[in-house]
């Protein structure tokens, strides 16, 4: 029962954000923030509209892109070792910004704390 519910924490904790149902700039602002903070690829504006109840126009296309440019640069100041250590998934988001990060992202995923190292 009890890694039933451990199970149960886990999944909810994974499932996808919920798109903002309003037209307020500053909720796909922080949306944009949030998606980019994690470390998830970027959405284009029909796939951000196929998973919206609110009708995107531009005007929030565009706070979702202001929001998860701040949002992927703060990720993207991250120890990428680190996140490979703790074999957190990378997407490649910062690649373009920091070519060596996917490289030690992978340094750090590799690395086996079960090795025996005497």
């Amino acid at each position: 029962m009890k890694k039933l519910l451990v199970l149960a924490i886990f999944l909810a904790g994974c499932s996808a954000q919920p798109t903002p149902s309003t037209t307020s700039t500053d909720a796909w602002q922080g949306y944009g923030f949030q998606q980019g903070e994690l470390g998830q690829v970027k959405l284009s504006k029909t796939e951000l509209q196929e998973r919206s109840d609110a009708s995107l126009t531009d005007a929030l296309y565009l706070s979702y892109s202001s929001g998860y440019l701040a949002g992927v640069t703060e990720y993207c100041e991250q120890d990428p070792y680190m996140l490979g250590i703790h074999h957190k998934p990378y997407r490649g988001v910062c690649d373009t910004t920091k070519p060596q990060f996917d490289d030690l992202y992978r340094d750090g995923d590799s690395w086996d704390d079960d090795s025996g190292i005497d």
